[in-house]
């Protein structure tokens, strides 16, 4: 796989999630949600089509959150850019020193462990949160989880701790960078 393949895969799929999903429909929905729990009388309707439907939809979306944390040093390496001329043409030997110096230097440059620590972190906030929203779900009906103020203070920190996973996949550097 050459370093551009590698590179527009890893870059779809955070788009895909980051935007697509996550700050376009996931976060506008759950927000909704928050301002009509936050109301004096609330559509229980609407905030239950949320909980019941879109606010389990996290659990599939997580799986590809952390496959882009685990993926990101390896795809997005300037590394990646050795498999490709005119870098492919170098020798050998020269190839793999070389690139395992440049991709040392692009990680401690670019502070990638600190940024993908900083992801990692705001994926588990988001899942700590949303186990216990879910817990405060249980079985509950509808009016007694829009009188939960428990419940409507979980989702205002899981709707802030979303957006801050957003703001740090955000940070992650879009292209393979050498500077």
């Amino acid at each position: 796989m050459t370093g551009d393949i590698s590179k527009k895969e890893w870059q779809t799929r955070r788009v895909t999630f980051n935007h697509g999903w996550l700050k376009n429909v996931y976060l506008n929905r759950l927000q909704e949600c928050e301002q009509r729990l936050a109301m004096r009388d609330p559509d229980l309707q609407r905030v239950m089509r949320f909980l019941r439907e879109d606010f389990h939809q996290w659990s599939d979306h997580r799986i590809e959150a952390m496959k882009l944390v685990e993926s990101f040093t390896v795809e997005m390496s300037p590394r990646n850019l050795f498999a490709t001329p005119p870098l492919s043409h170098l020798g050998m030997q020269t190839r793999a020193w070389l690139a395992d110096v440049i991709h040392a230097f692009w990680v401690q440059r670019h502070a990638v462990e600190s940024k993908l620590n900083r992801v990692l972190s705001a994926v588990e906030r988001v899942q700590t949160l949303y186990d216990t929203i879910d817990a405060l779900m249980g079985s509950r009906g509808p009016d007694e989880l829009v009188r939960d103020v428990e419940l409507r203070t979980k989702m205002k920190e899981y709707s802030g701790a979303c957006v801050d996973l957003t703001e740090s996949l955000s940070l992650l550097p879009k292209e393979i960078l050498i500077t």
